[in-house]
């Protein structure tokens, strides 16, 4: 099963569990503000399902604040009383758990779904996916930059190798997969992480311009640096985005095509199939009159 596959069923179960629950089951209520607050679950759930943990514990905040706020009214009415504190409580738990634990626990179903099906571009160091899966995802970020404009972005983070010179080779391969961790938690579930080799992370950013990828490579930096307990220029990173800069993304996909990318870059630049012209679509001319 495709993740995307498992994320709608997720979600159609989800809400369709949230719906049963305000009409038939336990906790059925015709009180508006307990309506919302059930309501509130499936938004929380759409966030850790689509955006993982990240995203599940903004939409776990927002929908606490908002039930705060919907209680206000009963609180002025009732004072401060240990029901309405352990309502406001029950539903904070809630919203977390489904957020942050939710989010996590699909965070790690999307990499084991493709390991479970043997899938082949994934990659065995890191449990991330390989440099020819990111070959692949460039490409289509880039067909898609050439027919609709639509941004697409990579930040690639180079762990420099002082970093690993005194690891054994057990301890590399816990860092390696501690980093590739910290990338997947740093971003959505709808973006991706792979490893090249030779310390090589990219993090595959579809529809995402610059700036908002700009934004994932500061927290990576610092993510990693804490992780790693790095030096100063020991990390690496860099953005590379269509269409500021296609060209050099398409050079880092057919380079990044061939297994033997890590050994022998130059050959592999060859081998791959160009990617064409990085030139849009023109409009299609209008009909005659």
């Amino acid at each position: 099963m495709k993740y995307w596959r498992f994320e709608l069923l997720v979600l159609v179960l989800g809400i369709a569990v949230v719906t049963a629950s305000m009409v038939v089951g336990a906790d059925a209520t015709s009180d508006p503000t307990e309506v919302v607050a059930q309501l509130l679950v499936a938004v929380v759930l759409v966030g850790a399902v689509h955006w993982g943990r990240d995203g599940g514990f903004i939409t776990a905040v927002v929908a606490t604040l908002l039930y705060l706020v919907m209680s206000i009214p009963a609180f002025l009415e009732h004072g401060l009383t240990s029901d309405l504190v352990l309502t406001v409580g029950v539903h904070a738990l809630t919203y977390g758990l489904v957020g942050v634990v939710g989010g996590e626990v699909c965070g790690r179903v999307k990499y084991l779904f493709a390991r479970v099906s043997g899938n082949p571009l994934l990659e065995e160091e890191t449990g991330v996916y390989s440099a020819q899966y990111a070959a692949e995802a460039i490409r289509s970020g880039i067909e898609l930059w050439q027919r609709y404009q639509a941004p697409y972005s990579v930040v690639r983070v180079t762990v420099e190798p002082p970093v690993f010179d005194e690891l054994r080779p057990g301890r590399r391969r816990t860092v390696l997969r501690q980093i590739a961790s910290a990338a997947r938690n740093a971003v959505r579930l709808v973006d991706d992480v792979a490893y090249a080799g030779d310390g090589m992370f990219l993090v595959l950013l579809p529809h995402t311009d610059l700036s908002g990828a700009s934004i994932v490579e500061e927290r990576l930096t610092r993510e990693i640096h804490e992780l790693v307990d790095a030096a100063e220029g020991t990390i690496g990173t860099e953005v590379i985005s269509c269409p500021d800069k296609a060209e050099y993304l398409a050079d880092l996909a057919r380079g990044l095509g061939s297994t033997a990318y890590t050994e022998a870059p130059e050959e592999a630049v060859e081998t791959v199939e160009p990617l064409g012209a990085l030139e849009p679509i023109p409009p299609s001319e209008p009909p005659p009159a």
